[in-house]
């Protein structure tokens, strides 16, 4: 949460506005599962009251120091220009907080689904072995498989402490964020409750993940396709068109050196800016399952 209170302040400002929030609370029906899969301790109507809480105080703090700037910059109406920015960040302000369970859900995810297939087979060889399911639990959430591993270790826990296997899977999977990982939990907890075979459940669903991560690989090579194009466009051919063009612009204007030097580090900087972007969207596109 975006705030600049100190922390036990924030906390006691928040409680104030709790019940505004709880009016708002309607407005967002999905917020209530997004903070339970992003693992945030906080209700609805906490959530939302911080959030007010941050963005008035972020309103307040840029209105008093835009209102000084925007008069001493001659504004004609100072309060108004600066009321009006203040807006915008604290707009921003509330939008970017809203969005952080998605951001930490999106980063669950990601860990989740690059670590699924290599936990599950470390799950169907320790069935093979003859491993109980309880001390594969351990084992999986003592490994390094990211949130998969976090997950299996909050449910042995749970289980430890005496709850059923078959119901702590079955609520670690409404939990669960990632739709594959949430297919495979309720096929484990089918087993559990039918005594259907785990190792059956594991393999068929490796098969089917890998079925899945072929897919996913063919429709990244098809998005890599259009981003060559744009790569191309941008890295190569515009940049060899300003090129040419400034060098024939060259012969009929004669541009000092200061000039020259700004309109060639404009393009560097744009070119650079667009080779960071590309990297960034292949990264971004990058299937989860790989």
């Amino acid at each position: 949460m975006l705030t600049l209170l100190p922390g036990l302040a924030f906390g006691r400002v928040t409680a104030l506005f709790t019940g505004a929030a709880s009016m708002i609370e309607p407005l967002f029906p999905s917020l209530r599962l997004q903070l339970k899969h992003a693992d945030v301790k906080l209700s609805p109507a906490q959530f939302l009251a911080a959030n007010l809480v941050s963005t008035i105080f972020t309103l307040i703090l840029v209105l008093a120091l835009a209102l000084p700037s925007a008069s001493a910059l001659g504004s004609q109406s100072p309060m108004l220009v600066a009321s009006l920015f203040a807006a915008f960040i604290a707009l921003l302000v509330w939008t970017q907080n809203l969005a952080v369970p998605k951001a930490i859900i999106a980063r669950k995810v990601l860990s989740i689904e690059r670590n699924l297939i290599p936990a599950l087979s470390d799950m169907l060889v320790q069935i093979h072995s003859g491993v109980p399911l309880f001390d594969i639990l351990t084992n999986i959430g003592n490994a390094d498989y990211g949130a998969v591993s976090s997950d299996f270790k909050r449910a042995v826990r749970r289980i430890s402490a005496g709850e059923s296997q078959a119901a702590v899977l079955e609520e670690m999977a409404t939990g669960n964020p990632s739709i594959f990982s949430r297919r495979v939990t309720w096929q484990l907890v089918n087993a559990l409750k039918t005594g259907a075979s785990v190792s059956s459940v594991l393999s068929d669903a490796i098969a089917r993940l890998g079925d899945e991560q072929v897919v996913q690989i063919q429709q990244y090579g098809g998005r890599l396709n259009s981003l060559t194009v744009f790569y191309l466009m941008t890295g190569v051919i515009i940049p060899a068109l300003f090129m040419a063009g400034t060098v024939i612009v060259s012969f009929f204007i004669t541009l000092n050196e200061f000039w020259t030097a700004i309109s060639f580090s404009v393009a560097y900087l744009a070119v650079l800016f667009l080779q960071v972007l590309f990297f960034g969207l292949l990264r971004a596109r990058r299937p989860n399952l790989l």
